[in-house]
């Protein structure tokens, strides 16, 4: 699962419900430290972050790093990570993130563990979103990547 949040725009780009086999191996559950997204050339460390005072989900404090909000550990359920698009004019960890495709991987790897994902759609959505409300009850691993 990939969400995109790229103000202003709200029209969804792409939107494939295309459903994925369950893993036959066991999901490892971890703290993560690096997302792979192999289609776009991005290695970027995850930072944990926490919520802010008013509720919403913190955020890298550069352009490269991408955050992890902690209250799930990967594999334990639906894990929520946010980078930025671009940062003082450069182009951020997340910047192509709209490329991607059904079919494309993220893996997350993170003490001597890794779990890869597939992007099953890509969607434009509005900043300040409830994330529980595209990520649903958690039914198994899923991943949602946020621009920021």
């Amino acid at each position: 699962m990939l969400m995109i949040d790229r103000a202003p725009a709200a029209v969804p780009v792409r939107h494939t419900a295309a459903a994925s086999a369950p893993s036959a191996e066991p999901i490892p559950i971890f703290v993560p430290a690096r997302i792979l997204i192999p289609a776009l050339a991005v290695s970027a460390p995850i930072v944990p972050v926490g919520t802010e005072a008013d509720g919403s989900m913190g955020t890298p404090k550069d352009g490269y790093d991408v955050a992890w909000w902690q209250g799930v550990r990967v594999g334990a359920g639906n894990a929520l990570f946010a980078g930025h698009h671009d940062w003082n004019g450069d182009a951020g960890s997340f910047y192509s993130l709209g490329d991607l495709k059904p079919g494309d991987q993220i893996i997350v790897e993170g003490d001597g563990a890794a779990v890869r994902f597939r992007v099953s759609w890509v969607k434009l959505l509005h900043g300040g979103i409830d994330a529980t409300d595209i990520l649903g009850p958690a039914t198994g691993p899923h991943l949602a990547d946020k621009q920021v």
